[in-house]
């Protein structure tokens, strides 16, 4: 007992020794410190203006309201891209949000954004004082494909991010060696495996990593009980769908790039959360400032592999000959030999929400490189070159959608944002009511860019979502030439606003 407590007092001091040094330096730094704290409240903040309701999320959204009305639990969920079916694990996570929100989707997105935060904060508390906690917060922190993602905070797998950090802040060295903490990891490792399988070559490292740390049987078999538990249920799904089982390493979805930057793209991609990834676009083809993406995405490439080929020649020199088991590289090194292979495999490289849970590849990893290889001064300089090349990317891909509120394409950026779908579904409703009961079904005709086909498929699930006695009397069509009168979803004369006007043909 008097060990237990002392410990906690030495938790509490340590907290507020963290606190002091932080005050200091903030009475040091004061713009700083300001500047910080802008970014974390523009990243909480930003979903609630562009936030993101895609076609899967308007899925879910349907199924968790199925679940909190009281329909069964699923066990599994949809077909993959390989497939091979998902868990079920983001859809109870997201049936809790919205059961709190009751389906409004800003305070979702909201929520989701708060959790998605803690991701920096936790991969900060991981690195030890020694290994450069600070940098690698910054540029946890200021990455433009996490910004991207937690824009689309009602998906099913962006909760990797967060629930990667805990993981690897859970197994820190610094922490004490308890019972409970391989089980609580195997527990978040089960619950990975039953959202989604793009999280085992984490799970593999990460599985690796704790027996080369705690070498003790009882430890082994506490993360092995743990992430069976979790993962049962999943089990449990998949056998009772076992005959109709199928897998294939191929997959349409992600095509294969051949020749020298395909090389360079698909090895780049181990630090795809840094700078600008080339599959990630916010602007049309053919203007200024998609050149200017495609030249950031260029430039990313070039600096991720410069870092990547300095990196592996300082260690086959000299890191090696001083890495330890605690050295917080080591789950970095085995998840990357687990990944690579299987996005080589799978083509997933080459998309950047594929290995979400190894986001923190690039923060981890670039600091300490940086740091090796160049004089101190110098080092800090090139540290916040790069997190200050993040913040441009930022600037650059959001200032025009931040100013707009939303974008009536899904041909690039991330469609329009939630609330502006709201608004369509709100009007389409409105003028449905005031349509004589005896005419019908509504025809709802969705036109303007191609793609604009999911928008439709998005409106059609939100409004049975929002608006199910309306959804009776709607019926959402793709464009058509049919001689009558509909009711038409189009891009305004602007091509970033969405509006709704009857159309007599």
């Amino acid at each position: 007992m008097i060990s237990t407590d002392n410990r906690k007092w030495a938790s509490i001091q340590r907290l507020e020794l963290y606190v002091r040094n932080l005050v200091i330096f903030c009475r040091q730094r004061p713009l700083f410190c300001l500047l910080v704290t802008a970014i974390i409240l523009f990243r909480l903040f930003l979903p609630l203006r562009n936030g993101a309701f895609g076609p899967d999320e308007s899925l879910i959204a349907l199924r968790t309201q199925s679940i909190l009305k009281g329909d069964s639990f699923p066990l599994i969920w949809g077909p993959g891209n390989f497939l091979f079916p998902y868990g079920s694990y983001s859809l109870y996570f997201l049936a809790l949000i919205y059961g709190m929100t009751g389906f409004h989707l800003g305070w979702s997105l909201f929520i989701a954004s708060i959790v998605l935060m803690s991701a920096p904060f936790l991969l900060a508390g991981y690195i030890a004082p020694k290994s450069y906690p600070f940098w690698t917060f910054l540029l946890a922190l200021t990455s433009p494909v996490a910004i991207h993602y937690s824009l689309s905070g009602l998906w099913s797998i962006q909760f990797f991010i967060p629930l990667s950090a805990l993981v690897l802040y859970i197994g820190r060295s610094s922490s004490p060696q308890k019972t409970w903490k391989e089980f609580l990891i195997g527990l978040l490792l089960g619950v990975g495996i039953g959202t989604h399988p793009q999280i085992m070559p984490f799970v593999a490292g990460i599985f690796v990593w704790r027996i080369l740390v705690t070498r003790r049987k009882e430890a082994i078999i506490n993360l092995i009980v743990g992430i069976f538990i979790a993962v049962l249920p999943y089990l449990i799904g998949l056998w009772q769908i076992r005959n109709s089982l199928h897998f294939t390493l191929s997959s349409p979805t992600y095509p294969s790039e051949a020749g020298i930057r395909g090389f360079l793209v698909f090895f780049s991609s181990l630090f795809r959360f840094f700078g600008a990834h080339p599959a990630v676009h916010m602007f049309p083809p053919g203007g200024w400032l998609y050149a200017v993406e495609k030249l950031l995405a260029q430039l990313t490439i070039g600096i991720t592999i410069s870092i990547l080929f300095v990196g592996a020649y300082y260690f086959w020199k000299s890191g090696r000959k001083h890495l330890s088991i605690k050295s917080p590289l080591v789950p970095f090194l085995l998840c990357a030999a687990f990944y690579l292979p299987v996005a080589y495999m799978t083509n997933t490289g080459f998309q950047p929400h594929n290995g979400m849970a190894l986001w923190w590849f690039a923060p981890l990893v670039i600091p300490p490189v940086i740091m090796a290889v160049l004089p101190k001064r110098a080092a800090i300089g090139a540290l916040w070159l790069l997190i200050t090349f993040n913040l441009i990317i930022v600037v650059i891909q959001y200032t025009p959608h931040i100013v707009n509120g939303t974008q009536a394409s899904f041909a690039y950026g991330q469609g329009p944002s939630w609330w502006a779908y709201e608004e369509v579904v709100s009007t389409v409703c409105a003028e449905v009511n005031n349509q004589a009961s005896s005419q019908g079904s509504t025809i709802v005709e969705m036109s303007g860019d191609p793609w604009n086909e999911r928008i439709r498929y998005i409106l059609a699930n939100l409004i049975k979502l929002k608006h199910p006695d309306c959804a009776q009397r709607v019926q959402f069509i793709w464009s058509d030439t049919s001689p009558g009168r509909v009711l038409r979803v189009e891009p305004d004369p602007d091509k970033i606003h969405l509006r709704v006007v009857w159309v007599t043909r």
